[in-house]
């Protein structure tokens, strides 16, 4: 017994002189995530290099270990401004690239599209301080937030950048306790709650998405509330995405739906229905610090904001009946979402409703002119570009790139899906009018903004005689263009094609032309060029 309490006694000071502790930085390195990627490179260039490359191009800049979690702030060599939240290794928050802050933002501009006024605000997570930091800018009263981790709140500093220390003002409150706890045990109600939680196949974060919290959510709102829940879609399915939509209508019957990028939806709940308000998103647009971000997002416009609204779902919206409802006692998302994870797989959200052809509608004239003319400035752009590709002139390049710049702070996305446009019609226009039908509808569906690829929709359906095409796109080509000579030059060429008898015109047809033609005569800012082609339609009609 002697002989064997002095090896062990031998072990321990060994392994106490040469211990070097652990290494902080694999430890947080999240490697479960990409096993895969992480395996090939490690079999194809060995473990002693994969670990010198991670430890070389990865900084870790905080690391805390607590009961709830292990927190770490993990920065890269690439790029000196990104910070990356890491919650036992899984990323959950960044900053320095547009993905994450993008969304952060939306979570907590979104309610504010619909109303302007919340006094009491709930967040359950702190994340990186940005959703709380946006609310605060937008006049919440007063923000309680939800943290079961005091290691996150420590980590807030390093992302300062966007957050602007909303933690430490007076009107802002941090409850250190798990938020469907604190929210089930509190007597307090909110105008407002935003559930920002991590992905639902993380331990203990699907309970987050079950119909008995949504239950406890309603019961905490005032009158009028509203909820906000952000749904990540990556490493997902059509099953769980949409059980997890069913489970929120269960008990919200009016939801609003954003897509925050191409890997997460925010969904705007309540009891009551909801519209987006164009006095809302003035107050919003007009907001300096807000302003601010939404220039470093290229998000500076209406339609650049609006162009995040998805869809709506409404009490008459039916699911398919094989859809299950998530629940307490039927947590199959925790038990399904890990394989997907593991599966590597990504479902990619469709429009439930037609939404977003309804809010085009019924938007007010000065934000969609607003739009048109930043689509005629892309277009002139690209005309100056092409004119000068022989000769460069360098005033003129400089002032083609003033105007890009100032695109980018007001709507970036306008940029990319002009050229995506252009490239469409070079790809798809010499394989004839049926093959390019079916390119620009899904286009005009991905991007109901764009004008320019509904006029061409409108011109091809007219062309292969289908009427109802036109009728169905005239007002969202006339509201989003502001163009009415080129509308009615639509309206026009349909009813001599009938005259003609090359085109067969409805009587609903007719009905909605003549309609239209009503109202848009009452314009009091009609050229004497519109007055006459809309005397001449009438006349034929």
């Amino acid at each position: 017994r002697r002989i064997w309490c002095g090896l062990a006694l031998a072990l321990c000071v060994f392994l106490g002189l040469n211990f070097k502790g652990i290494n902080k930085s694999l430890l947080q390195a999240g490697l479960f995530l990409s096993t895969k990627k992480h395996a090939d490179y490690i079999s194809r260039h060995g473990y002693k290099n994969w670990k010198e490359t991670y430890q070389r191009n990865g900084k870790l800049l905080f690391f805390e270990e607590g009961t709830a979690a292990t927190v770490s702030v993990v920065g890269i060599a690439q790029n000196e401004n990104y910070r990356c939240l890491r919650i036992n290794g899984k990323p959950d928050g960044s900053i320095g690239l547009p993905g994450d802050v993008e969304s952060f933002f939306l979570v907590g501009m979104a309610p504010y599209l619909v109303k302007s006024d919340y006094e009491e605000v709930g967040i359950i997570g702190l994340g990186t301080g940005l959703t709380a930091a946006v609310v605060y800018e937008l006049g919440a009263g007063h923000i309680d937030i939800m943290e079961i981790a005091q290691e996150v709140v420590n980590a807030q500093p390093y992302f300062e950048e966007e957050n602007r220390s909303v933690y430490n003002k007076e009107n802002v409150q941090i409850i250190l306790e798990d938020g469907r706890n604190y929210l089930q045990g509190t007597r307090k109600k909110y105008d407002l709650i935003i559930s920002q939680p991590s992905n639902p196949w993380v331990q203990g974060v699907a309970s987050l998405f079950t119909d008995e919290f949504y239950q406890i959510i309603k019961n905490r709102l005032n009158p009028g509330g509203i909820f906000v829940q952000w749904i990540q879609t990556y490493e997902t399915s059509k099953e769980v995405y949409y059980s997890l939509i069913k489970t929120l209508h269960h008990n919200f019957p009016y939801i609003l739906l954003f897509e925050a990028s191409t890997a997460d939806v925010i969904l705007v709940a309540s009891l009551e229905e909801q519209i987006l308000n164009p006095q809302c998103l003035s107050a919003v647009l007009k907001n300096k610090s807000i302003q601010r971000r939404l220039r470093r997002l290229g998000m500076n416009s209406a339609v650049a904001i609006l162009r995040k609204y998805f869809d709506r779902v409404t009490p008459e919206q039916r699911f398919n009946p094989e859809i299950k409802l998530h629940t307490d006692n039927n947590l199959f998302v925790q038990y399904k979402a890990p394989k997907l994870l593991i599966e590597g797989k990504d479902f990619f959200i469709t429009a439930i409703g037609e939404g977003r052809e309804e809010m085009i509608k019924n938007l007010p004239a000065p934000f969609l002119k607003d739009y048109a003319h930043r689509v005629a400035t892309m277009k002139q752009i690209a005309r100056q570009q092409h004119n000068i590709k022989k000769g460069v002139n360098p005033e003129k390049m400089a002032q083609i790139q003033a105007a890009i710049d100032k695109l980018k702070e007001e709507d970036t996305k306008l940029i990319s899906i002009f050229n995506d446009f252009g490239i469409l019609r070079r790809r798809f226009k010499k394989q004839g009018d049926e093959i390019y039908q079916k390119e620009l509808l899904k286009f005009v569906r991905a991007h109901p903004f764009f004008y320019s690829a509904r006029r061409d929709y409108m011109f091809v359906s007219l062309k292969r005689g289908n009427i109802d095409v036109v009728c169905d796109n005239l007002e969202l080509f006339y509201r989003t263009s502001q163009d009415l000579k080129t509308t009615l030059l639509f309206v026009d060429a349909a009813l001599k094609g009938a005259k003609e008898k090359k085109i067969v015109v409805t009587p609903k047809n007719r009905k909605f032309f003549k309609n239209f033609i009503e109202r848009v005569k009452k314009s009091p800012t009609l050229s004497p060029e519109e007055r006459i082609k809309i005397n001449q339609i009438e006349q034929i009609l």
